[in-house]
Protein backbone atom coordinates (compact mmCIF):
# COMPACT_ATOMS: atom_id res chain seq x y z
CA UNK A 1 0.00 0.00 0.00
CA UNK A 2 3.01 2.44 0.39
CA UNK A 3 4.12 3.77 -2.59
CA UNK A 4 6.02 7.46 -3.34
CA UNK A 5 2.96 9.55 -4.14
CA UNK A 6 0.10 9.94 -1.68
CA UNK A 7 -2.41 8.35 -2.76
CA UNK A 8 -6.46 8.15 -0.91
CA UNK A 9 -8.55 5.74 -1.24
CA UNK A 10 -10.71 6.02 -3.18
CA UNK A 11 -10.44 9.66 -2.81
CA UNK A 12 -10.02 11.92 0.00
CA UNK A 13 -13.55 13.79 0.92
CA UNK A 14 -14.15 17.14 -0.01
CA UNK A 15 -13.88 20.29 2.07
CA UNK A 16 -17.02 20.42 3.31
CA UNK A 17 -17.05 17.09 4.45
CA UNK A 18 -13.10 16.93 5.76
CA UNK A 19 -14.49 20.07 7.71
CA UNK A 20 -17.70 17.95 9.33
CA UNK A 21 -15.52 14.66 10.00
CA UNK A 22 -12.70 17.09 12.06
CA UNK A 23 -15.08 19.21 13.81
CA UNK A 24 -18.21 16.45 14.69
CA UNK A 25 -18.39 13.54 16.63
CA UNK A 26 -19.55 11.06 14.24
CA UNK A 27 -21.67 7.99 14.98
CA UNK A 28 -20.13 5.61 16.99
CA UNK A 29 -19.46 2.23 15.72
CA UNK A 30 -20.41 -0.30 17.77
CA UNK A 31 -17.35 -2.74 18.74
CA UNK A 32 -16.51 -5.02 21.54
CA UNK A 33 -12.76 -3.88 21.93
CA UNK A 34 -10.62 -0.99 20.45
CA UNK A 35 -9.56 -2.35 16.44
CA UNK A 36 -5.87 -3.08 16.36
CA UNK A 37 -4.28 -0.45 14.30
CA UNK A 38 -2.58 -3.73 11.85
CA UNK A 39 -5.43 -5.40 11.36
CA UNK A 40 -7.41 -2.48 10.55
CA UNK A 41 -5.16 -2.01 8.07
CA UNK A 42 -5.45 -5.58 6.90
CA UNK A 43 -8.96 -5.68 6.74
CA UNK A 44 -9.01 -2.90 4.26
CA UNK A 45 -6.12 -4.80 1.91
CA UNK A 46 -8.60 -7.93 1.91
CA UNK A 47 -11.66 -6.22 1.29
CA UNK A 48 -12.15 -2.57 0.33
CA UNK A 49 -15.74 -2.38 -0.40
CA UNK A 50 -16.30 -4.12 2.84
CA UNK A 51 -14.25 -2.18 4.82
CA UNK A 52 -15.59 1.63 3.31
CA UNK A 53 -19.15 -0.06 4.00
CA UNK A 54 -18.44 -0.39 7.74
CA UNK A 55 -15.98 2.28 8.62
CA UNK A 56 -17.21 5.41 6.78
CA UNK A 57 -18.76 8.15 8.28
CA UNK A 58 -18.41 6.81 12.18
CA UNK A 59 -16.24 7.32 14.76
CA UNK A 60 -14.46 4.16 16.45
CA UNK A 61 -11.46 3.09 18.74
CA UNK A 62 -8.23 2.04 17.51
CA UNK A 63 -5.22 0.83 19.75
CA UNK A 64 -1.26 0.60 18.73
CA UNK A 65 2.25 1.95 19.59
CA UNK A 66 2.67 5.82 19.37
CA UNK A 67 5.47 5.84 16.70
CA UNK A 68 5.57 9.77 16.26
CA UNK A 69 4.18 12.13 18.27
CA UNK A 70 3.81 15.88 16.73
CA UNK A 71 2.57 17.53 13.88
CA UNK A 72 1.16 16.13 10.80
CA UNK A 73 2.49 17.40 6.98
CA UNK A 74 -0.29 20.12 7.30
CA UNK A 75 0.64 20.91 10.58
CA UNK A 76 -2.47 19.86 13.23
CA UNK A 77 -1.52 18.15 16.40
CA UNK A 78 -1.26 14.33 15.27
CA UNK A 79 -0.51 10.93 16.59
CA UNK A 80 1.11 8.23 14.00
CA UNK A 81 0.61 4.92 15.55
CA UNK A 82 2.12 1.41 14.43
CA UNK A 83 2.49 -2.30 15.95
CA UNK A 84 5.57 -1.39 17.36
CA UNK A 85 7.68 1.80 17.89
CA UNK A 86 9.60 1.67 14.46
CA UNK A 87 7.22 -0.10 12.78
CA UNK A 88 5.05 1.57 9.60
CA UNK A 89 2.52 3.63 9.81
CA UNK A 90 -0.72 2.18 10.27
CA UNK A 91 -2.66 4.91 11.65
CA UNK A 92 -2.83 8.87 11.75
CA UNK A 93 -4.34 10.52 14.18
CA UNK A 94 -5.75 14.41 13.86
CA UNK A 95 -6.35 15.98 17.15
CA UNK A 96 -8.51 18.96 17.92
CA UNK A 97 -5.56 20.16 20.21
CA UNK A 98 -2.03 19.36 20.99
CA UNK A 99 -2.77 18.49 24.63
CA UNK A 100 -2.14 14.98 24.25
CA UNK A 101 1.47 15.50 23.29
CA UNK A 102 2.26 15.76 26.98
CA UNK A 103 0.43 12.52 27.81
CA UNK A 104 2.00 10.42 25.35
CA UNK A 105 5.21 9.19 24.29
CA UNK A 106 6.80 7.14 21.58
CA UNK A 107 6.15 3.66 22.60
CA UNK A 108 3.77 3.89 24.67
CA UNK A 109 0.71 1.68 24.12
CA UNK A 110 -2.29 3.99 23.20
CA UNK A 111 -6.10 3.71 22.89
CA UNK A 112 -8.10 6.99 20.25
CA UNK A 113 -11.77 7.42 19.60
CA UNK A 114 -12.23 9.26 16.43
CA UNK A 115 -14.19 10.05 13.28
CA UNK A 116 -12.70 7.64 9.78
CA UNK A 117 -11.26 10.17 7.52
CA UNK A 118 -10.26 8.27 4.87
CA UNK A 119 -7.26 5.44 3.79
CA UNK A 120 -3.74 6.30 2.79
CA UNK A 121 -0.90 4.26 1.22
CA UNK A 122 1.70 6.64 3.92
CA UNK A 123 -0.76 6.84 7.06
CA UNK A 124 -2.92 3.94 6.48
CA UNK A 125 -6.29 4.59 8.86
CA UNK A 126 -6.41 8.91 8.85
CA UNK A 127 -8.79 9.71 11.29
CA UNK A 128 -10.38 13.52 12.73
CA UNK A 129 -11.30 14.94 15.63
CA UNK A 130 -9.05 11.92 17.68
CA UNK A 131 -9.29 11.59 21.54
CA UNK A 132 -7.06 9.94 23.70
CA UNK A 133 -9.13 6.82 25.82
CA UNK A 134 -5.81 5.58 27.38
CA UNK A 135 -2.45 5.41 27.60
CA UNK A 136 0.04 2.58 28.49
CA UNK A 137 3.77 3.26 29.03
Amino acid sequence: MHNETLTFYPAHPSGEKTHLIETVAMPILRQNAPFDVRALCNEFAADEERFYATYVDKRFEITGIAKTVGPDIHNKPSLEISDRADGPTYALMIFPTDDHYRKVKVGDRVTVRANYLVMSNHYGTVMKYSELVSVEA
